[in-house]
């Protein structure tokens, strides 16, 4: 199976085409920019209080520890919102350049979380 029948399968499921011709698209569409919303606020949160310019009364430990699982919930729901769009039409998106640069800075921000998270967490 080639990647191109893959999207046609994907593109064909019941819940694609249900997820396209209905208020879900719109509804997926709107948690997605809210999580997405969610997630860079709250690493904006940490990451200004690292820089020493707000809640320097409030531990670092004290900011990623409350934040950290808000981020991590309004992430997931990100990605599922968007696997929800991404599955109504595959091929287009898989093609769509613009996507293909989201996705691979979505995949340098993680890297970027990770060691950030392993050298000093």
């Amino acid at each position: 199976m080639s990647l191109a029948d893959f999207w046609n399968w994907l593109g064909g499921l019941p819940i694609s085409m249900h997820i396209g011709e209905t208020w879900w698209f719109p509804l997926l569409e709107s948690i997605h920019v809210l999580a997405s919303t969610f997630v860079v606020g709250s690493i904006l949160m940490v990451d200004l209080r690292l820089l020493g310019i707000a809640a320097r009364n409030h531990a670092v430990s004290r900011i990623t520890g409350e934040t950290l699982p808000w981020t991590r919930v309004a992430f997931a729901l990100f990605v599922l919102a968007g696997l929800g769009m991404f599955i109504t039409q595959p091929a287009r998106y898989a093609d769509n350049r613009a996507f293909q640069i989201k996705l691979a800075l979505l995949v340098l921000a993680g890297i970027n979380m990770a060691v950030f998270h392993l050298r000093t967490l």
